[in-house]
Protein backbone atom coordinates (compact mmCIF):
# COMPACT_ATOMS: atom_id res chain seq x y z
CA UNK A 1 0.00 0.00 0.00
CA UNK A 2 3.07 2.02 0.83
CA UNK A 3 3.97 2.40 -2.97
CA UNK A 4 0.66 3.45 -3.96
CA UNK A 5 1.47 7.19 -2.93
CA UNK A 6 3.11 9.48 -5.02
CA UNK A 7 6.64 9.23 -4.85
CA UNK A 8 6.91 6.37 -2.83
CA UNK A 9 7.99 3.93 -5.48
CA UNK A 10 11.24 5.19 -5.78
CA UNK A 11 11.78 5.84 -2.34
CA UNK A 12 11.00 1.86 -1.76
CA UNK A 13 13.60 0.80 -4.61
CA UNK A 14 16.29 3.26 -3.21
CA UNK A 15 15.58 1.46 0.07
CA UNK A 16 16.33 -2.24 -1.43
CA UNK A 17 12.80 -2.78 -1.65
CA UNK A 18 12.98 -4.60 -4.65
CA UNK A 19 15.34 -7.01 -3.32
CA UNK A 20 13.58 -7.58 0.02
CA UNK A 21 10.85 -8.74 -2.46
CA UNK A 22 12.13 -11.33 -4.33
CA UNK A 23 13.88 -12.81 -1.30
CA UNK A 24 10.66 -13.06 0.30
CA UNK A 25 8.74 -14.84 -2.77
CA UNK A 26 12.27 -16.65 -3.56
CA UNK A 27 11.73 -17.99 0.25
CA UNK A 28 8.19 -18.98 -0.09
CA UNK A 29 8.05 -19.89 -3.57
CA UNK A 30 5.16 -22.67 -2.58
CA UNK A 31 3.07 -19.81 -0.65
CA UNK A 32 0.25 -18.47 -2.70
CA UNK A 33 -0.32 -15.80 -0.82
CA UNK A 34 3.04 -14.57 0.15
CA UNK A 35 3.58 -14.78 -3.91
CA UNK A 36 0.39 -12.50 -4.63
CA UNK A 37 1.52 -9.90 -2.46
CA UNK A 38 5.46 -9.65 -4.32
CA UNK A 39 3.72 -10.07 -7.37
CA UNK A 40 1.61 -7.12 -6.25
CA UNK A 41 4.58 -5.28 -4.80
CA UNK A 42 6.44 -5.58 -8.17
CA UNK A 43 3.63 -4.40 -10.09
CA UNK A 44 3.02 -1.33 -8.23
CA UNK A 45 6.85 -0.68 -7.64
CA UNK A 46 7.14 -0.93 -11.55
CA UNK A 47 4.69 2.16 -11.88
CA UNK A 48 8.04 3.82 -12.14
CA UNK A 49 10.36 3.30 -15.11
CA UNK A 50 13.99 3.78 -13.76
CA UNK A 51 12.07 0.93 -10.90
CA UNK A 52 11.42 -1.21 -13.89
CA UNK A 53 14.74 -1.38 -15.21
CA UNK A 54 16.06 -2.65 -11.71
CA UNK A 55 13.17 -5.07 -11.64
CA UNK A 56 13.69 -6.52 -14.18
CA UNK A 57 17.39 -6.83 -13.59
CA UNK A 58 17.11 -8.07 -10.72
CA UNK A 59 15.12 -11.14 -12.32
CA UNK A 60 12.15 -9.84 -11.03
CA UNK A 61 10.70 -11.36 -14.79
CA UNK A 62 11.61 -14.33 -13.17
CA UNK A 63 10.43 -14.28 -10.45
CA UNK A 64 6.83 -13.17 -11.51
CA UNK A 65 6.53 -15.91 -13.73
CA UNK A 66 7.85 -18.76 -11.56
CA UNK A 67 5.16 -17.83 -8.75
CA UNK A 68 2.49 -17.59 -11.93
CA UNK A 69 3.83 -21.22 -12.70
CA UNK A 70 4.16 -22.76 -9.31
CA UNK A 71 0.47 -21.42 -9.06
CA UNK A 72 -1.87 -21.45 -12.19
CA UNK A 73 -5.19 -22.16 -10.46
CA UNK A 74 -4.61 -18.79 -8.30
CA UNK A 75 -6.86 -16.21 -10.55
CA UNK A 76 -5.60 -13.67 -8.53
CA UNK A 77 -1.81 -14.06 -9.06
CA UNK A 78 -2.64 -14.71 -12.72
CA UNK A 79 -3.86 -11.57 -13.16
CA UNK A 80 -1.31 -9.73 -11.08
CA UNK A 81 0.96 -11.37 -13.01
CA UNK A 82 -0.43 -10.61 -16.13
CA UNK A 83 -0.46 -6.93 -14.78
CA UNK A 84 3.05 -6.72 -13.46
CA UNK A 85 4.72 -8.38 -16.47
CA UNK A 86 2.37 -5.62 -19.10
CA UNK A 87 3.80 -3.00 -16.50
CA UNK A 88 7.53 -4.12 -16.97
CA UNK A 89 6.86 -3.88 -20.93
CA UNK A 90 6.74 -0.88 -21.02
CA UNK A 91 10.21 -0.20 -21.03
CA UNK A 92 11.76 -1.69 -24.12
CA UNK A 93 14.55 -3.49 -23.32
CA UNK A 94 12.50 -5.50 -20.68
CA UNK A 95 10.16 -6.37 -23.56
CA UNK A 96 12.69 -9.39 -24.43
CA UNK A 97 13.93 -10.17 -21.36
CA UNK A 98 9.93 -11.06 -20.54
CA UNK A 99 9.77 -12.57 -24.50
CA UNK A 100 12.35 -15.24 -23.47
CA UNK A 101 11.48 -16.44 -20.37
Amino acid sequence: LMALAEGNERRICEAAGVSAVLAAMDAHPKHAGMQLLGVAALMNLASDKDNSHLIAMCSGVEAILAAMQNHPTHVGLQLLGCGALRRLAIITSNQEKIAKA
